[in-house]
């Protein structure tokens, strides 16, 4: 088990989103995974409030454009161009890593943290929902 702080462990960072209601900008996939990856480390991102500044789907991806991506298919370049993280493969993953994965379902990405062989991600439709890691594509570290 990963503890931070003698006290609190990647799965107590997790869990406190367990009844999160998805929440553009506030609580949604990118901010829940940043979130808990810098907690983690014990790391701030700084001015995150200032640089999340999307409230509805519409709004979200020209908050995307603006940081260079081009549509919801591109959020695996947010870690890299939001935060200035480098894009490893998912065969590299370590706890608290931010993972990507595609939801051929919905046909669309998540961001998440890997907590073991678990990925968790926050979704409209689900909230905090659960993936195998070995499911992901890419991850990322917070040095």
């Amino acid at each position: 088990m990963y503890i931070i702080n003698n006290m609190t462990t990647i799965t107590d960072l997790i869990q406190e989103y367990k009844n999160s209601k998805f929440n553009w900008g506030k609580i949604d996939c990118v901010t829940f995974a940043a979130t808990v990856a810098y907690r983690y480390k014990n790391k701030e991102i700084p001015n995150i409030q200032e640089k999340l500044t999307y409230h509805d789907t519409k709004s979200a991806l020209q908050w995307l454009k603006a940081i260079g991506i081009n549509s919801f298919d591109d959020l695996h370049e947010a870690p890299e161009l939001f935060a200035g993280l480098k894009k490893k493969d998912i065969s590299e993953v370590k706890h608290g890593d931010i993972v990507y994965y595609i939801d051929s379902e919905h046909k669309s990405g998540l961001l998440g943290i890997c907590n073991g062989v678990r990925a968790y991600f926050l979704s409209t439709e689900n909230g905090l929902t659960a993936r195998n890691v070995e499911e992901c594509k890419y991850c990322w570290s917070v040095e």
